[in-house]
């Protein structure tokens, strides 16, 4: 059982687990960066996004 095949084929799963790893981390900090963004407000997507149409529109109406 130590032939070459499972060598090539422990190395692609511990490569595969070390970047779902890393993935999940990378994940899990971006998600508490927008979240301290939030609380700050200092992220864009809190807010409403308004186009120059709607605010024509507004004006008009």
């Amino acid at each position: 059982m130590n032939s070459a095949w499972t060598r090539w084929l422990f190395a692609l799963l511990g490569a595969a687990l070390i970047v779902i790893i890393l993935g999940i981390s990378v994940h899990i900090a971006s998600e508490k960066r927008l979240e301290g963004r939030r609380s700050t407000g200092l992220d864009h997507r809190a807010y409403p996004v308004y186009s120059q149409a709607d605010v024509t529109i507004s004006q008009l109406g």
